[in-house]
């Protein structure tokens, strides 16, 4: 775990959000709970295959990632009891929780319920994944809905890619606001050894509003010329942007599927809903 530490301590400054209305700081692993994860950030997961990238169904046979060809390197539908186990870790704080969930979801039984509740702290309720192992290209992909969001300060971070370059640290995150009809951004952030952060602010095209069931997919390619950071939504792509090849290396990646950040003090809830998640790098 001491990589994930350094992974979370590397990213512990993140810029002011638009809609944030406090200084938006990622957790580091102070509180860390659960444990129940991998013994180490072990690259022994993933295996050399690209996951499938369209909607999921809906329906009540078999298991979602047992359906996929070809098989990701990583797989989740949530529908397997007990803890944790296919995560390095999870993390939770402000009284935030994550946990399957069964009253809704894209592939039966169970989706994944990320909750960040009333809080005068910011929150957080996440599962991450993390590698040790050097890493130039990450591709994550998953189904999500949002239930609910605080309609006082009407801003969260969700669902980060990290990567722990060594004097440059950055994080790619979805920005999202108070309401289904806002407008949802891609934000990729440096974090430079000078407390300087060169940041990327992308809306999505589109408009998605994601108070229905939506296909994300995420990739970040900083093995490529030129780097780019892409997103599709429902398999159509929404953001592309090009990355600086001075400022986004190669790292040790950590992906992250929850609320990471919300704006605070909050009068209401955070719920967000994930299933189907397939992660992916290289």
């Amino acid at each position: 775990m001491a990589n994930v530490l350094r992974a979370w301590t590397a990213v512990s400054v993140v810029a002011l959000g638009a809609g944030a209305v406090q200084c938006s700081l990622l957790p580091s692993l102070d509180g860390l709970v659960g444990g129940q994860g991998l013994p180490d950030a072990s690259d022994e997961v993933p295996r050399d295959v690209s996951p499938a990238d369209a909607p999921a169904e809906s329906g009540d046979g078999g298991r979602w990632c047992a359906s996929l060809s070809p098989t990701p390197m990583f797989c989740d539908d949530f529908d397997d009891q007990g803890p944790f186990t296919r995560w390095t870790d999870l993390y939770v704080r402000s009284g935030g929780t994550v946990g399957r969930d069964g009253t809704a979801f894209r592939s039966a039984p169970n989706a994944l319920l990320a909750l960040s509740p009333a809080s005068v702290d910011p929150s957080s309720s996440l599962v991450y994944l993390s590698t040790t192992a050097t890493k130039s290209k990450v591709r994550i992909a998953y189904d999500m809905r949002i239930d609910a969001r605080d309609p006082k300060t009407g801003y969260a971070e969700i669902n980060y890619i990290n990567f722990d370059t060594p004097g440059l640290a950055f994080a790619v995150y979805l920005r999202v606001f108070d309401s289904a009809s806002s407008v949802t951004r891609i934000t990729s952030e440096v974090y430079l050894p000078d407390g300087g952060i060169p940041a990327h602010d992308v809306a999505l095209a589109g408009m998605p509003r994601f108070d229905v069931w939506t296909r994300v997919g995420v990739e970040v390619d900083v093995a490529s010329t030129p780097r780019t950071l892409t997103v599709t939504i429902d398999g159509i792509v929404a953001a592309l942007q090009t990355l600086e090849p001075g400022l986004y290396a190669p790292g040790p990646v950590s992906a992250r599927v929850g609320i990471g950040y919300t704006g605070y003090p909050t009068t209401g809830d955070w719920r967000i809903r994930y299933d189907n998640v397939t992660i992916d790098w290289e």
